[in-house]
């Protein structure tokens, strides 16, 4: 069981203006075709529900509660949509950064240094992996943790496995650029890779490659969803902004589904909405595509969740976890 969840903070309750969007256009690819976007929806003023943490990174869902990482502190958080369990998961990671809800516990990767973590709830953490690349993302699929690592952002990246049951690991491939997001359909893993501008599915038995996009634009994170890929990509043209992307598990056409602000990073699909964040700002869109709302502005968001009718989300900028409510 877990302990017993006490509020740390009152939560907020004003409003503030919502982002002015660029103009129509402004950053974007010829060959989009826009039509007159909306007035935005009005963001609103985060629910600080943990403040004074250091450096908080990673969260993820465990049996309908959430674990948070704080980096600067080496520790575990157990936390629920309003506050902060009494007591620890779990101290002693090294840096604790992204965390994945796997059987059995969580999986945590370290910063300093770099390795892969097991954490269960009144045990030691074990460690699964070290090396001396970062790990860039973290994707579980039949028994099987997948995770890409990298060096830097000049060197060779790599997409790996291990297996929890018997600690075997695999190498996939040492090919990739700055393989930036991971996501796995029936039978391959799905690697967003930023540096060369791919979209590529690696077969999860076989591991051979194929090219499923290649847009204009560098993708930054992939999901699955109900057979479908969604993915951000990111526009080098100022002022930076992006695209979230559809199409088909197998490959096919791009189906553009909505531009975003600019700085267009990491995504996730939760109910009938896409959901992702940007530079300063968290933002969603209907899963069958159309404008935007923007959800939270200036906040840099080191990851973030949906559970039920909130977004909760860390913010190492400023030592908090906040988080608004979400109207359907």
């Amino acid at each position: 069981m877990f302990p017993a969840l006490q509020h740390r903070s009152a939560l907020s309750s004003a409003v503030v203006a919502g982002l002015v969007m660029l103009a129509t256009g402004v950053g974007c690819d010829a060959d989009h075709v826009f039509s007159e976007w909306p007035e935005l929806t009005v963001a609103q003023t985060p629910d600080i529900l943990l403040d004074g943490l250091d450096d908080p990174t990673g969260i993820t869902e465990m049996e309908g509660s959430f674990v948070l990482a704080e980096r600067g502190a080496d520790t575990l958080h157990w936390i629920a949509g309003d506050g902060i369990a009494d007591g620890l998961l779990a101290t002693g990671v090294p840096g604790p950064n992204q965390l994945l809800a796997v059987p059995g516990g969580i999986v945590v990767t370290s910063s300093a240094p770099p390795g892969i973590w097991l954490v269960a709830e009144a045990a030691d953490p074990e460690s699964l992996w070290s090396g001396q690349a970062d790990v860039l993302d973290l994707h579980f699929q039949e028994g099987r943790l997948w995770f890409s690592v990298s060096e830097g952002a000049s060197s060779p990246a790599s997409l790996r496995w291990l297996a929890l049951s018997d600690s075997g690991v695999g190498l996939v491939s040492e090919d990739l650029t700055d393989p930036t997001g991971l996501t796995g359909t029936s039978d391959s893993i799905v690697v967003a890779d930023a540096g060369s501008g791919e979209l590529l599915a690696f077969d999860s038995t076989t591991g051979v490659e194929t090219l499923l996009a290649a847009p204009d634009e560098s993708p930054r994170d992939v999901v699955a969803d109900q057979g479908d890929l969604v993915f951000t990509a990111r526009s080098e043209r100022w002022p930076g902004g992006g695209w979230v992307y559809g199409l088909p598990e197998a490959g096919g056409p791009l189906d553009s589904l909505s531009y975003s602000p600019p700085g267009i990073d990491r995504v996730l699909v939760a109910g009938d909405y896409i959901y992702w964040t940007s530079a300063q700002s968290i933002t969603r869109a209907p899963r069958s595509g159309g404008s935007y709302e923007v959800l939270a502005t200036e906040t840099r968001v080191a990851d973030f969740c949906v559970t039920k009718d909130r977004l909760v989300w860390t913010d190492p900028d400023r030592g908090q976890l906040l988080s608004v409510p979400l109207s359907q």
